[in-house]
Formats: C-alpha cells, structure tokens, sequence
C-alpha cells in the first residue's frame, strides 16, 4: 500500500496527493510524533498545499501542550473528537470567557463536535493524556490572518504560560459550575 503521507517535520505529515486515507495506526502515529516535539502536539495535513480553499488536519495534542488563544478573520474552523476530551473555549476580546464547549469522545452527553464560524478569540484546553481531532478550515493558509490576543502569552514565554494555563483551567472550571 503506497503511503498517503509525507513526513515533512518531526510535527507535521502532509498529503502526497488528492486521495488520502487514514486509520489507527496513522493515529497512532501523530500521538508518538506528538511526544517528541517542543509544543507537544503533531499533525497530519490531509491537505496538499497551504493554498488549497479547504484545510483537513488530522492532530494529536497533548495535555500540557498550548494553544495560545487567537482567532482569524474571514474564517470557520471546526473540530471533531476522535480520541479524548478538550474545553473549546471562546473569549469576548477583554479576555473574559463568553463560552466553554467540552468535547469528550467517551462521554455520551457531551459533544464531540464543534464549528466556529465568527471571528472571535478562542483556544483549546486538553483535558486527558491527549487529544486526537479533525480540524477543518478553510484556505489558503495565510500566517498573517491569525490575530494573538494580547490578554494571552507568547508560547515562547514558559514561565507565563504556566501561570496562564492555571488562571485559566480554573475560569473554565468556575464558568462551567456557573453554567
């Protein structure tokens, strides 16, 4: 069987052609990839190149892996769980949470699916070992259309990560008992 995928880094595999299919072992395979890299997280682009209109990813993440929160003008994104839990949560642009939506692939109350289709600020907290999802966006993939809040460290900033990451996962959990 002839591989769907390239590695192109020790994060990302990307499609060698306009067919792609994926099972476990692919899966398993960004999971591995995922514990090797810096900001703990890999990905298989189902997508051949950065300018095609449509995006398919394939990522692993792992827990203490961060996503600083950030959102994109002109664009929808949506996420669906293959394998674990996450908090999607979306920010009012002062920096205090407006919503928290928890995916869990294991829980059959709670959703595995979620789209954003406004321009607002946003990241995901995994909440298990690691996180298996498909994202779906839209292209091309232009660096520039990706605003980082201010409210919110650089992921280069590791001691304000830490100190974010706490504050943070605690709002979470007080706005979810609020709910």
């Amino acid at each position: 069987m002839k591989p769907y995928y390239r590695k192109v880094s020790d994060s990302l595999f990307v499609a060698n052609s306009d067919i792609v299919a994926l099972g476990q072992n692919d899966f398993d395979l960004v999971k591995s990839a995922s514990e090797s890299t810096d900001k703990k997280r890999s990905r298989i682009n189902a997508h051949v190149s950065d300018q095609d209109l449509l995006h398919e990813m394939f990522l692993c993440i792992q827990e203490s892996s961060y996503i600083r929160p950030h959102k994109h003008n002109f664009k929808s994104e949506s996420y669906f769980v293959i394998d674990g839990k996450c908090d999607v949560v979306i920010f009012k642009d002062c920096g205090e949470i407006d919503d928290v939506i928890r995916l869990d692939s294991s829980k059959k109350y709670f959703s595995v699916y979620c789209r954003i289709s406004k321009c607002c600020y946003h990241t995901l907290v995994v909440r298990s070992d690691f996180l298996v999802m498909h994202e779906v966006t839209n292209g091309p993939f232009d660096k520039s259309d990706t605003l980082y809040a201010s409210f919110a460290p650089s992921e280069d900033d590791a001691e304000s990560v830490t100190l974010f990451r706490i504050k943070l996962i605690n709002a979470i959990d007080q706005f979810v008992l609020g709910k």
